[in-house]
C-alpha cells in the first residue's frame, strides 16, 4: 500500500476529504519521525510497538567486489506487531 492508497480508504472510513487525510498521514509521520530521532519509542496498542534499537558495528562482505566492509554501530527501528495483529494476519 502506498501513502494515497492509505489516504483514500482515510477518505472512505472517515468525513476526510482527500487533503486532509494527506495532511494528517504527513503530520503521523512527522510526529514519529522526531520521537525516533529523540530516541522515544511508539507503542499502538492493538497493533504493535515501534521501538528504537542499536545495532552494533560489524563487519560485513561486499558480493560484487569480494572486500569485507565495516558497517558502523547505528540506530534503527524495529516493529513488533501486538498478539491482535498477529492473530489477524494469520
Amino acid at each position: 500500500m502506498t501513502k494515497n492508497d492509505i489516504a483514500d480508504e482515510l477518505v472512505s472510513q472517515t468525513t476526510f476529504t482527500k487533503s486532509q487525510a494527506l495532511n494528517a498521514i504527513d503530520g503521523l509521520m512527522k510526529i514519529a519521525s522526531n520521537a525516533f530521532a529523540k530516541g522515544e519509542n511508539i507503542y499502538l496498542r492493538g497493533f504493535g510497538t515501534f521501538r528504537v534499537v542499536e545495532r552494533k558495528a560489524k563487519t560485513a562482505r561486499n558480493i560484487r567486489w569480494g572486500t569485507s566492509v565495516t558497517v558502523p554501530a547505528h540506530h534503527a527501528v524495529k516493529f513488533i506487531p501486538s498478539n491482535e495483529l498477529k492473530d489477524l494476519v494469520k
